[in-house]
């Protein structure tokens, strides 16, 4: 795992669609319109995957499992990206392998229903921030 500091670049209210500018704006020097490009056809940056807190790792309506271990297990089947960030609130960025994202994954998430308006299936989601979180990511340095 490598880690950096960002400059929070204040792009968007969506704090999930700012940390992956400000991702950007730190690697490449620009911002872009948000997309909402599949996890299986494309990556957020380059092949990096970019999270931060609270963040829903898939909808649950493009995975054909229904527990917590399974749509982990197809999403890693699946995923286009290689490289996977998580961002934290203070713009700390941990850049994992799919292994080290495997165990942030299964230490750190839950499922949940979608809202009815969605189609009431189940997603996987990452629990809010909390130093607990970030000491398992810091111990992976």
């Amino acid at each position: 795992m490598t880690t950096m500091i960002i400059e929070n670049r204040q792009i968007s209210n969506n704090w999930g669609i700012n940390c992956e500018q400000s991702l950007r704006y730190a690697l490449h020097g620009y911002t872009t319109h948000h997309d909402n490009g599949r996890y299986d056809k494309c990556s957020d940056i380059d092949t990096i995957s970019v999270k931060s807190s609270h963040f829903t790792l898939v909808s649950g309506g493009l995975l054909e499992s229904t527990t917590r271990e399974d749509m982990i297990s197809e999403y890693f089947e699946k995923v286009h990206s290689t490289c996977f960030a998580y961002v934290s609130k203070n713009m700390k960025v941990y850049m994992m392998d799919k292994k080290e994202f495997l165990l942030f994954l299964l230490a750190f998430t839950y499922t949940e229903n979608e809202s009815n308006k969605n189609g009431g299936l189940v997603k996987v989601r990452a629990r809010a921030e909390s130093k607990k979180m970030i000491a398992f990511l810091e111990s992976m340095i």
